[in-house]
């Protein structure tokens, strides 16, 4: 995962490391691991840094060159609904999508059902495999055509 961007956007807004970790309330040494690629940003972060830069999910992630700065706040639920519907969308059942995202069904029950939150890998995993965007999947971008109740 490129998380290249995340220093590019912390260096463009003249922010230390230290400065954004306390922005973001957490450890500096906790920040500096996820801009230097040796741990998973929470989703719960990486929303904190889309909404504080005004960016996409897909731009931080490396997805796309859009910063779209009309994003919103991760909408949880919505997350949630999405990946159940789509799920449900193409006839798969938890265990299938547990195979694809190479966790226990366990794990992914916990996903959709808010027990957990889905890590960034396998939200990135997930998106790709529907072929939907990750801002639109998590409610950051009102829903389009793509979701239909």
């Amino acid at each position: 995962m490129n998380l290249k961007r995340l220093k590019d956007l912390r260096e463009d807004n003249d922010f230390t490391q230290v400065e954004l970790a306390e922005k973001l309330n957490c450890n500096p040494n906790t920040y500096s691991s996820w801009e230097n690629g040796y741990a998973l940003i929470p989703i719960t972060y990486l929303d904190q840094l889309s909404c504080l830069y005004g960016v996409s999910f897909g731009y931080l992630l490396g997805i796309t060159k859009t910063k779209n700065p009309k994003i919103g706040k991760l909408d949880m639920q919505v997350l949630r609904e999405h990946m159940k519907q789509e799920r449900k969308k193409r006839k798969l059942t938890q265990e299938n999508i547990a195979k694809i995202l190479k966790v226990g069904k366990t794990t992914y029950h916990d996903y959709e059902t808010g027990k957990y939150d889905i890590k960034i890998d396998k939200l990135v995993m997930l998106v790709n495999y529907y072929k939907i965007d990750i801002d639109v999947f998590c409610g950051k971008i009102k829903e389009s055509e793509t979701f239909t109740k």
